[in-house]
């Protein structure tokens, strides 16, 4: 997953900022509908399948884990993350999406299916690749995505626009079960499928070197005698 390695190194600059950030938001109005917006964009995820990622947070010592997964436009780069967090000892969960540039803040995000009521969030903080926006939700929000489905993020351009995210949440309710890995591992993980596309980008140039005709030289064209 490409964006991994930055998330983890950015959800842990928000944890150790202050702990409201692993933690859930205070308590929020909701809205009362999805927004029906022209524009809809249907992402597809990227990566094997959902992965969940546990650690200790620095200010309270208690143990969080958050599943993840990146979404991408198709046969695009992925533009948009969606962590699970759950802290132990809360009741209430967290949501966070990792978004592009180029949204409006202050009008924040809304996180809910594609019917019914939803949950408001708000943007946290911001990065040369995006920003985080997160949402207290209860645990049956949760529920409800384990049971699958798509998940709707509501957020509005710069220029007015409304916009919607359609992410497909198959396989997330069996990774938010199942257990965790360490950030280490997710390191560990990256380099290992780095080394083996290095060794097949070797071998490959290897083989072209090694096929018949490989590395002589092109004939080229004779030299006119000179004063034709």
């Amino acid at each position: 997953m490409p964006l991994v390695l930055q998330r983890l190194a950015a959800v842990a600059l928000l944890c150790a900022v202050s702990a409201f950030f692993c933690s859930p938001a205070r308590p929020k109005e909701k809205s009362p509908a999805v927004a029906r917006g022209p524009a809809r964009s249907e992402l597809t995820p990227t990566g094997a399948a959902w992965v969940k990622v546990c650690f200790e947070e620095p200010q309270t010592r208690r143990q969080t884990c958050y599943t993840t997964r990146d979404f991408a436009e198709e046969g695009g780069t992925p533009i948009l993350s969606l962590e699970a967090f759950e802290t132990k000892g809360e009741e209430s969960m967290l949501l966070r999406i990792f978004l592009p540039l180029g949204l409006a803040l202050k009008r924040g995000v809304r996180i809910g299916f594609e019917r019914g009521e939803v949950e408001s969030g708000a943007f946290e903080a911001c990065f040369p690749a995006g920003c985080y926006a997160s949402s207290a939700v209860p645990a049956g929000f949760v529920d409800a995505m384990r049971r699958g489905g798509r998940l709707l993020i509501s957020v509005k351009k710069l220029s007015g626009e409304e916009l919607g995210f359609l992410l497909p949440l198959e396989g997330f309710g069996k990774a938010f079960d199942g257990p965790g890995v360490g950030p280490e591992d997710i390191a560990a993980e990256q380099r290992k499928r780095l080394q083996d596309e290095l060794s097949e980008k070797a071998a490959a140039e290897r083989r072209k070197l090694e096929a018949p005709g490989a590395g002589k030289p092109a004939t080229s064209p004779s030299a006119e005698p000179p004063g034709r």
